[in-house]
C-alpha cells in the first residue's frame, strides 16, 4: 500500500520519446483515505451504543492516519475531549502521536465558531487554529509544534443528535483540500445518524 506512486506520460518528439514522470502518491492516498472514510461512516451506523460509535470512529481515524479532535461546548468555552495526532503529523516529536483523552478547556477558535454555527468549516492552517484554542500563555508553544512540519489543513464538522448540535469533529491532514469538506461533512452526518440510532 505504501511506496511512491507515479504517473507516466509518453510523448513522441522527433525520432525520440519523451517520458514525463509525475509523483501522484498524495493524490492516490487522498482518494483511498476518502473512500475508507465513507466506509467507516457506513460501518458505525450498525453499532448500538454511543460509546461504541465514538470508539469505532476514533479507531478508524487512527488507522487512516488522520489527526482528529472531538470537542463539545462547555460553559462559555469548548472542551477538547479526545485528540489524536497521527505520527505523520508530528514526525519530529513521536511522543505526541496517538490518541489521548484530554478533557482540556479552550476557547472558541474562529473555525470552531464557524463549525458550530454553519455545520462545517475549512481550516487552512491547523497550527494557527490550535493556538487560538489554547490559553494565551500556551499559544507560542502550540505554534512551535506545528511550525516544525508542513502546514496541516483541517475540516471541522458539527455532530447533531436528536436534531440538536452536540459536538464537533475536526479531521486534519497535510493533503486535505477545501474540496474535501463535502466528504468530511458526510462522515459527520453518518456519525450523527449512528449516535442518534444508538440513543
Amino acid at each position: 500500500a505504501g511506496g511512491l506512486r507515479v504517473e507516466l506520460t509518453v510523448h513522441p518528439h522527433a525520432r525520440d520519446w519523451v517520458v514525463q514522470v509525475r509523483d501522484v502518491t498524495s493524490r492516490v492516498r487522498r482518494r483511498m483515505v476518502l473512500r475508507r472514510l465513507a466506509e467507516l461512516g457506513s460501518a458505525v451506523r450498525a453499532l448500538h451504543s454511543e460509546d461504541a460509535v465514538r470508539e469505532e470512529v476514533f479507531r478508524g481515524l487512527e488507522a487512516l492516519e488522520l489527526g482528529f479532535a472531538w470537542l463539545t461546548p462547555r460553559g462559555v468555552g469548548v472542551e477538547l475531549s479526545v485528540a489524536g495526532l497521527s505520527p505523520r503529523m508530528v514526525p519530529h516529536a513521536p511522543s505526541l502521536g496517538g490518541r489521548v483523552r484530554v478533557e482540556t478547556p479552550g476557547g472558541w477558535a474562529p473555525a470552531l465558531v464557524r463549525t458550530w454555527r454553519d455545520g462545517d468549516a475549512w481550516v487552512e492552517d491547523l497550527g494557527v487554529e490550535a493556538s487560538r484554542f489554547v490559553s494565551e500563555a500556551r499559544m507560542d508553544a502550540v505554534l512551535a509544534v506545528f511550525r516544525r512540519v508542513e502546514t496541516h489543513r483541517a475540516v471541522g464538522v458539527r455532530i447533531d443528535v436528536e436534531n440538536a448540535p452536540m459536538a464537533m469533529l475536526v479531521l486534519a491532514a497535510d493533503w486535505l483540500s477545501e474540496e474535501d469538506v463535502a466528504a468530511v461533512r458526510l462522515i459527520g452526518q453518518q456519525v450523527s445518524s449512528a449516535l442518534d440510532a444508538a440513543r
